[in-house]
């Protein structure tokens, strides 16, 4: 099984090389939205539409594959450190050079795998190899070229090769140090070559130690600095890391609690009115049994993710309106003014401004399609998902007109009614962004009882639920692949 987050696709190579520069940015247009940060401005050049086929992908730095070797704090010429003297045979520099190789090229591994679906290759914390006998998942991040037959979409093998092509030849001998942080970053590395001499590449000290020892490691990784005061965001940054804890939890915890995965709404454009429960009351809930600091649940959230991603922001309003609080990832906090708009206008002059916005191209492209899932849930579970041309499904957007049509009130909320993953069987979904009124749409399968259908962020019991037996013959044709390989099972406990 591959997993596809469609927002990694097509992912320029040069910020893949680390072509992402640190710039102040202003906006102000007619929509009198105005927000000013330090933080870096990316652009994605391919938008999406959603959390496509159950998408665990996650992105190494907060949304796109680019990792720089200049950003602030990489240091591969260590100086004023204590000293490691180098054997005879080679020499500190190219032992550092060889420890700052192996450092791009893990780095290019990860983000392969990551812009490819194949995250379960990469495994955080610090690991230890002898070069000559690494282990298969050692291989893996010191990889020199990707097989065509597993990495099937061309621009990943396109864009592996361009971020090592500069990469020189790796020691044949020696042992190998390094560390990928719970970001998926790898920001240490040493090598020690057979003669002794030991070098090193590190992110965030100046610091040498012994092989195979790290050094004291930042109080808070990736902390960047910034002009913001952050404590005017506390609220945006408390809401963040509910919202963080709780999705990666759903990706990444004990079974079966990391099937819940499947509940969550899309990640763009996500508004959640925290006082008035009328939608996506099932999504706050669940943010609810995350609050371990108690934060009072009031206001609304705009909210912009990838499954299993830090999320790209959350942004929080005080219930009688006002500025917005800012807080993105790693990158640090800012403000929002959003004029008299309504929720759906704010979320996309949010996204607009955050530096992960939609182009005319994309706004164009995202009108044309949707993605759809088919899950069978429990122990051992599979996931068949594409993303597709709208115009494939169209029995998909008759329901959904004669839905609206239908005026439906819907079923409320009820924990207690909650159907446990594992037990539902089959989960389907279909979702996609409506460039018009700016706002995700989403329909599923409902997980609570007394309901049969799940639109929008609410529960309804209504006759008609064709729309989520349209899969039972398998998947739509996709735009590019089909994220499923097989339709063999894979334990996920």
């Amino acid at each position: 099984m591959r997993n596809i987050n469609e927002m990694m696709k097509l992912i320029p190579p040069d910020e893949l090389n680390g072509g992402i520069t640190m710039k102040s940015t202003n906006r102000t247009d007619d929509n009198k939205s105005n927000i000013s940060d330090s933080r870096r401005e990316v652009k994605l050049k391919r938008g999406t539409s959603g959390l496509v086929a159950a998408a665990l992908v996650l992105a190494v730095g907060g949304g796109a594959l680019a990792v720089s070797l200049n950003r602030s704090g990489a240091k591969s010429d260590v100086s004023g450190a204590e000293s490691i003297t180098a054997a005879a045979g080679q020499s500190q520099s190219e032992a550092d050079e060889a420890a700052k190789n192996i450092y791009k090229l893990i780095t290019a591994n990860i983000a392969a795998r990551v812009e490819d679906g194949y995250l379960n290759q990469v495994a955080t914390g610090a690991h230890t190899a002898d070069l000559s006998a690494p282990d298969k998942s050692v291989k893996n991040m010191l990889a020199r070229s990707l097989d065509p037959e597993k990495f099937t979409y061309k621009e990943t093998i396109q864009h592996f090769s361009e971020a090592t092509a500069d990469i020189g030849a790796l020691p044949a001998s020696g042992e190998v140090f390094y560390r990928i942080n719970a970001q998926y970053k790898v920001d240490f590395v040493q090598y020690r070559s057979t003669s002794g001499a030991v070098g090193q590449f590190s992110t965030f000290t100046d610091e040498r130690t012994e092989f195979g020892k790290l050094p004291k490691l930042p109080e808070t990784e990736n902390k960047q600095e910034s002009s913001i005061d952050f404590d005017n965001c506390s609220r945006a940054k408390a809401f963040y890391d509910i919202f963080n804890r709780m999705q990666n939890d759903y990706l990444n915890g004990e079974y079966p609690v990391n099937q819940n995965w499947a509940m969550l709404p899309p990640g763009q454009l996500l508004v959640l009115d925290l006082d008035n429960r009328y939608q996506y009351a099932d999504t706050i809930w669940r943010m609810e049994q995350y609050n371990t600091e108690n934060v009072e649940f009031t206001g609304k959230l705009f909210i912009e993710y990838a499954l299993g991603n830090d999320p790209d922001f959350v942004a929080w309003q005080p219930a009688e309106g006002g500025l917005i609080e800012v807080w993105f990832c790693n990158d640090g906090a800012t403000s929002f003014n959003p004029g008299d708009y309504p929720d759906n206008e704010t979320a996309w002059n949010l996204k607009q401004g955050s530096g992960y916005s939609y182009d005319e191209a994309d706004i164009e492209m995202i009108a044309n399609e949707m993605g759809c899932e088919r899950c069978i849930l429990g122990a051992g579970r599979y996931v068949k998902g594409t993303i597709t041309e709208r115009s494939n499904m169209p029995e998909v957007f008759e329901w959904y007109e004669s839905f609206l049509a239908g005026n439906f009130q819907p079923v409320k909320f009820n924990a207690k009614k909650l159907i446990s993953p594992e037990k539902l069987d089959k989960f389907v979904k279909y979702d996609w962004i409506d460039t018009e009124k700016k706002e995700p749409v989403i329909i599923r399968t409902s997980d609570i009882e007394g309901a049969n259908i799940y639109v929008n962020g609410r529960y309804y019991n209504v006759e008609d639920t064709s729309v989520l037996e349209l899969l039972e013959n398998g998947m739509p044709p996709a735009i590019k692949a089909d994220f499923d390989d097989s339709s063999k099972p894979e334990e996920t406990n």
